[in-house]
C-alpha cells in the first residue's frame, strides 16, 4: 500500500474543508463560514496554499525542457517576429526565475509551519538557513533543534539552487540571458536572411538542435535533484506539522 505523503495529507485536509464548507450554487465558500475558520483551519489552508504553490511552480519546472525543445514556426509567430531564437531565450529566462521561486515560496512555507510570523518579502534563505559566508540566519536554530535532517537538506535545496539564482540577478541587471553557448545560435539568427550559403539553414538548426539538447538535459537533471531535496524535506515537515497542527 502506497504511504501517504505530505502533500496527500494537505489535499486530503484541505479537500475535506471545502467539501464541508462549499456553497455549491455559488462555487465559493460563503463568508460566514470563512469567518468562523478556526486557528487550526487557518493553519491547513495557509500552509496548503504554500506547499500548492511550490508544486506548481516545479510542475513549470518540469514543462520547460519540453516547452524548449519543441519549437514550431508559424505564420503568426513570424509576422511577431519571434524566431527559435527568441523561443529559447524566452524558456531559460523563464525557467531560472521559476528555479529561484521554488526557495523563496518554500521559506514562505516554513514561516507558516513553524510560525514565526515574518512577513513574506522577509522570507528569504538568510533568515532560516546558512548564508555564503556560513552565517546561520535568525531562526535556524528553531528548525536545526526540530529536525537536524530538514535544516541540511534546505541548505542542500538551496546550494543548488544558489547558482541558477546568480544568473538569474544577471539577467535581472543586463535585461537579457547572456551565454558563450548561444552567441552562435544568436549570430546566425540576425544574418540568416543575408547569407548566401548552401545549406546554411541546415547548419543552423542542427547548431541549435545541439546546443537545445544539451539545455534540455541540465533542466532535466536539475529537475531531478530538486524532486529528490523537496521529498526529503516533506517528509521532515510532515511529523512537525502534524504536531502543530494536533495541538491547534
Amino acid at each position: 500500500m502506497k504511504k501517504e505523503t505530505f502533500k496527500d495529507k494537505l489535499n486530503i485536509l484541505a479537500s475535506k474543508f471545502i467539501n464541508e464548507n462549499l456553497d455549491r450554487e455559488k462555487g465559493k465558500i460563503p463568508v460566514e463560514s470563512v469567518k468562523k475558520t478556526t486557528p487550526k483551519t487557518d493553519y491547513l489552508t495557509e500552509s496548503f496554499l504554500a506547499l500548492a504553490e511550490i508544486e506548481i511552480i516545479f510542475e513549470q519546472l518540469e514543462q520547460t525542457p519540453y516547452f524548449i525543445s519543441n519549437f514550431r514556426q508559424t505564420k503568426k509567430l513570424k509576422e511577431k517576429g519571434i524566431s527559435r531564437f527568441n523561443h529559447i531565450i524566452y524558456h531559460i529566462e523563464s525557467y531560472l526565475f521559476r528555479i529561484t521561486g521554488i526557495m523563496d515560496r518554500m521559506m514562505i512555507l516554513l514561516n507558516i509551519i513553524f510560525e514565526t510570523n515574518l512577513k513574506p518579502a522577509q522570507c528569504k534563505p538568510h533568515n532560516f538557513l546558512i548564508d555564503k559566508k556560513g552565517k546561520e540566519g535568525k531562526y535556524a536554530e528553531i528548525i536545526k533543534r526540530s529536525d537536524p535532517e530538514l535544516f541540511l537538506e534546505l541548505n542542500l535545496l538551496g546550494l543548488l539552487i544558489q547558482d541558477f539564482r546568480e544568473i538569474r540577478n544577471e539577467i535581472t541587471h543586463q535585461k537579457r540571458f547572456n551565454s558563450k553557448d548561444l552567441r552562435n545560435i544568436e549570430l546566425f539568427n540576425i544574418v540568416e536572411s543575408d547569407v548566401e550559403i548552401n545549406n546554411f539553414k541546415y547548419l543552423v538548426k542542427k547548431e541549435t538542435d545541439k546546443t537545445v539538447s544539451e539545455y534540455k538535459r541540465k533542466m532535466l537533471s536539475a529537475n531531478e535533484n530538486i524532486r529528490v531535496h523537496l521529498e526529503k524535506i516533506y517528509e521532515c515537515l510532515d511529523f512537525i506539522w502534524s504536531e502543530k497542527y494536533e495541538k491547534k
